[in-house]
């Protein structure tokens, strides 16, 4: 006597098990690593901030410090608000992202830290340190939050 998943004995079917290849929704699976790999994505930029951090701040001087370069003492506590608004961004959020789902709150998550590092790229460009901790502290991190 056959019997179904949790033994409550005969299932009355007669078909096989589906197959890891079997796609009969007509749902490609490659897009769920896509999604995957993007979404991740934006966590290897907040992990290599360090490799950033010492040619931002010699922006200027290129290979020696000039005058009005900035200190890694400036550039470095980026990362930690960043770090600090992905905690809270999380606590503060996660009832919404129950809400609205996954693909909503990536979505928005997207969108949130391109802005942040658009931001970011506009401080770097106009040498306005204010504008990196708003785009990659404060907005990049609500963005990681949201991934």
């Amino acid at each position: 006597m056959a019997t179904d998943d949790a033994g409550n004995g005969d299932t009355g079917s007669t078909a096989s098990p589906a197959t890891p290849s079997d796609d009969s929704s007509g749902d490609s699976r490659w897009k769920y690593l896509v999604a995957c790999f993007v979404g991740e994505l934006p966590f290897g930029a907040y992990y290599s901030w360090s490799v950033f951090q010492d040619p931002m701040a010699r922006q200027y001087g290129v290979l020696a410090s000039a005058s009005n370069d900035w200190d890694l003492s400036q550039t470095l506590p980026v990362f930690t608000v960043n770090g600090v608004m992905l905690g809270v961004g999380a606590m503060t959020l996660g009832t919404w992202i129950d809400r609205v789902g996954p693909q909503t709150a990536v979505r928005v998550g997207a969108v949130t830290w391109v802005t942040g590092m658009l931001t970011a790229a506009a401080g770097a460009y106009l040498h306005e340190i204010s504008l990196i901790y708003a785009g990659v502290g404060v907005v990049g991190g609500i963005g990681l939050s949201l991934g």
